[in-house]
């Protein structure tokens, strides 16, 4: 009946095949996890246990692997790539193209390094696991003594050193008998690396950075405590390595570090150098490479930093997030990156009403544009600003149960809510104000003055609100719930998961989820599409003839919607018509 109703339509010529392609950041924007270059090849290992590979950097082309477990770390020995992965897996390439897949040996564990030193593979992981392989194939687990994790190993001076968690060291001249070596810290050290001439070093959280001197291990002094080292080689010349938040970390002599920013600093999580280049990966598809360690070739464009809210006027989608972003598009494909004016803020909240833009950011400012381009200086509205929405009058919430009320965006009048509470989310529906809160608590207003607690079906944190044809549908920790009237809540089976945020085109509904998304036509039943990426998408807005996705790590995805396409469906067979209907209805 569905293909009878839907065969009747002319002049389509939208190809639909229910898959959200991605947009920002470019070129793809998946969680890389490690980097290697293999015989002139550059290799990036995904979340997903697939690989990317290229041969400038630049074009980077999609490739498989026999798993679907995250890619830690790559390495080269004896002609052979050699990965490992969560879930006790091993990967290895005579080519970086072509790959096999071997299972670890003992207990599973997630594994995070591996070397080739000394004519043996040697990797480490979680709860203290470490095995050997002569050829990366089989494995032998071997005993640490040890249950913390293990992030990273290496080889120097005719010794295997291991460090992990809480300050965990080890040592072992086989990789087979492993003895600890006190640290005098409680810090995760994450790497561990050696100049060829004595000097071996570990480095972790919280600026700890030690070298050993016979056998005992001595905190480097002055070393900034903001520095946060998560990887490290030797180049000859100097260490270089990445930080939690701070970009490139230096020393030339191992007891003066530095740091110099990248285009994106956080979420990294990768490094390899081949002896002439060093190489810098993460998540969003970040990937950076240099020569000298000072001058960095961005492999990436756009932006891979979180961004919170997104909004439209029709014409222009604007989203924005962390450090005062924004990013806006008039066809949902290209777009301009820009920053509001002042000092950065993490924009945590964006609406827009008849004319006016509003944005609002986590400690409390809020900014006010006309045509989502060009924006005001903030006035601080505090403490912190989570949702904007438009009734009869602007309201923004926040925390410490704050509520704001402004007839035009510029003049912002506090309003006593009688709460505390911390709210996250507001909408206007039946002819009221709807907050809801991080513990999954209601409170309504007729005018955003007078509030009162309202009947939850929830007991979570509420994401977001959305109203479609007279129905309600709040988006929470707890999944969907709906209601006609505002009294009555109805829970939604929609596949399992949190439920972030909706969307409609007119006739389906479109949800988001921690890992998929979803589509219905009645907001009932619904069917999942996987989302693919490793990135949660937070934010949905209907813009154009597309749905857009925003979320961590610069997401920006789009799928072309169902209903807006209906009036232009061209003749097609019943097949097709089959095809492309059947994507979106269960």
């Amino acid at each position: 009946m569905r293909g009878a109703v839907f065969f009747i339509f002319a002049g389509w010529t939208w190809a639909q095949n229910c898959e959200a392609v991605w947009v920002n950041p470019q070129p793809g924007g998946e969680a890389i996890t490690a980097i290697a270059k293999f015989n002139g090849l550059y290799v990036a290992g995904l979340y997903d246990g697939k690989t990317l590979v290229s041969n400038d950097f630049v074009v980077w082309a999609p490739n498989d692997t026999p798993t679907t477990k995250t890619i830690n770390k790559l390495a080269i020995g004896d002609n052979l790539l050699v990965g490992v992965t969560n879930s006790s897996k091993a990967i290895t390439s005579v080519d970086g193209m072509n790959w096999d897949v071997h299972t670890i040996a003992g207990p599973t564990a997630n594994y995070y390094d591996v070397i080739y030193a000394n004519n043996q593979y040697v990797a480490v992981g979680g709860s203290g696991s470490i095995v050997t392989s002569p050829d990366a194939i089989t494995w032998t687990p071997q005993i640490s003594g040890t249950t913390e994790s293990l992030w990273g190993v290496g080889f120097y001076e005719n010794i295997y050193f291991a460090c992990g968690g809480n300050g965990t060291i080890l040592s072992s001249p086989d990789a087979i008998t492993w003895t600890l070596e006190p640290s005098g810290v409680t810090q995760s050290l994450n790497t561990v690396c050696g100049d060829g001439v004595g000097n071996v070093y570990v480095a972790g959280y919280s600026g700890k950075i030690l070298l050993r001197n016979n056998g005992t291990w001595n905190l480097v002094p002055g070393v900034n405590s903001g520095i946060g080292i998560i990887d490290l080689v030797y180049t000859g010349a100097e260490f270089l390595g990445f930080t939690q938040s701070l970009g490139v970390v230096h020393s030339a002599d191992g007891l003066q570090w530095t740091t110099n920013s990248l285009t994106y600093n956080l979420n990294l999580t990768s490094l390899f150098f081949d002896g002439s280049e060093t190489m810098i990966a993460g998540y969003g598809g970040v990937r950076y490479r240099s020569t000298d360690g000072q001058s960095w070739e961005d492999g990436f464009t756009g932006w891979p930093g979180n961004f919170n809210a997104a909004a439209t006027d029709g014409e222009k989608i604007v989203v924005a997030g962390f450090l005062s972003t924004v990013m806006e598009s008039t066809d949902g494909n290209n777009y301009t990156l820009s920053q509001l004016p002042g000092s950065f803020q993490n924009i945590t909240a964006l609406s827009y009403h008849d004319g006016v833009w509003l944005a609002g950011s986590s400690t409390g400012a809020m900014y006010r544009s006309t045509d989502g381009t060009n924006w005001d200086l903030p006035q601080m509205v505090g403490p912190s600003i989570n949702a904007i929405t438009y009734g009869n009058e602007w309201v923004a919430v926040g925390g410490n149960g704050l509520v704001h009320t402004s007839p035009d965006g510029l003049v912002w009048t506090p309003q006593v809510s009688g709460t505390t509470d911390y709210f996250r989310a507001v909408t206007w529906a039946f002819n009221r104000y709807w907050i809801g809160t991080g513990s999954g608590t209601l409170f309504t207003s007729p005018d955003g003055i007078t509030w009162s607690p309202a009947t939850s079906p929830v007991s979570n944190q509420i994401f977001s609100w959305r109203q479609f044809n007279g129905t309600l549908f709040l988006m929470s920790q707890n999944g969907l719930h709906r209601t006609d009237d505002g009294a009555t809540w109805f829970p939604v089976s929609f596949g399992g998961g949190r439920c972030f945020d909706m969307g409609f085109d007119g006739t389906i509904h479109y949800l988001i989820s921690d890992t998929y998304w979803a589509t219905s036509a009645d907001g009932w039943t619904w069917k999942q599409h996987p989302l693919g990426y490793g990135i949660a998408v937070t934010n949905i807005t209907p813009f154009l003839r597309s749905m857009i996705f925003s979320g961590q790590k610069g997401a920006i995805l789009s799928t072309d919607t169902f209903g807006p396409n209906l009036e232009t469906w061209p003749n097609q067979t019943v097949l097709d018509l089959v095809t492309q209907i059947d994507c979106y209805l269960p």
